[in-house]
């Protein structure tokens, strides 16, 4: 006779969802979510990343309202940065690496938060992809963001914002079996115009037309 398994409920883990995760992975050949991490998240390859210097390759800033999304930032009446949300980090990730829009159930996140003057927002060392399940943890664990910071830190030549310190390498970083980057781009401009020629009204396309962007020296691109 077949034992029935005895699966624990969330009240079991006093409603807490990372302990649940926890045990869930625990049973896996993953074992940690630390591992889970370092196998599911992906990076854009170094050599990718260094046609863009680490730089934002976008003049966008996080939108705090949606509403505001697609207006530009106004200094002394010039135009200097578009709102958006994440769907510009999301493109900019996408058209590096050719990825198609037919992904599922994964999520486009942020090592370390907007710094506010748009140096890093889209920039490609700053936007990792992990399963939406794995997700949350890139926010609001402690151990989970430093694993990604010094791993985007290792991976990109340093990688870090202009006015934080080198992130400390953590104990069990060695340990870990990190997947590898995303294959290497080529030619990387090339790559985005391709994109972008079939999206004119794009948001990232639309502000690097009007304000410019990496491959335009940050000045209007009229050719897009």
């Amino acid at each position: 006779m077949n034992k029935v398994p005895i699966f624990q409920n969330l009240k079991n883990f006093d409603f807490d969802g990372k302990k649940a995760l926890n045990a869930v992975i625990k049973t896996s050949d993953y074992h940690t979510v630390k591992q889970a991490i370092a196998s599911l998240t992906c990076f854009t390859h170094p050599e990718t990343v260094g046609q863009t210097q680490n730089k934002s390759l976008f003049k966008i800033i996080r939108c705090q309202n949606n509403s505001d999304r697609e207006k530009f930032l106004l200094e002394d009446n010039q135009k200097t940065f578009m709102f958006d949300d994440n769907t510009s980090p999301t493109d900019t990730f996408l058209w590096a690496n050719g990825i198609k829009r037919n992904y599922r159930d994964v999520q486009f996140n942020h090592i370390w938060s907007d710094d506010g003057d748009g140096g890093i927002y889209t920039s490609l060392a700053n936007i990792c992809v992990t399963p939406s399940f794995l997700a949350k943890l890139t926010d609001n664990d402690p151990d989970i963001v430093s694993l990604l910071r010094y791993r985007a830190y290792e991976l990109f030549d340093g990688f870090k914002p202009k006015n934080e310190e080198p992130p400390e390498k953590p104990k069990e970083y060695n340990f870990l079996k990190w997947a590898k980057p995303l294959s290497p781009t080529d030619n990387l401009e090339q790559n985005y115009r391709q994109a972008m020629s079939t999206k004119p009204r794009n948001r990232a396309v639309k502000s690097a037309r009007e304000i410019g962007w990496y491959f335009s020296n940050f000045s209007p691109d009229l050719s897009l």
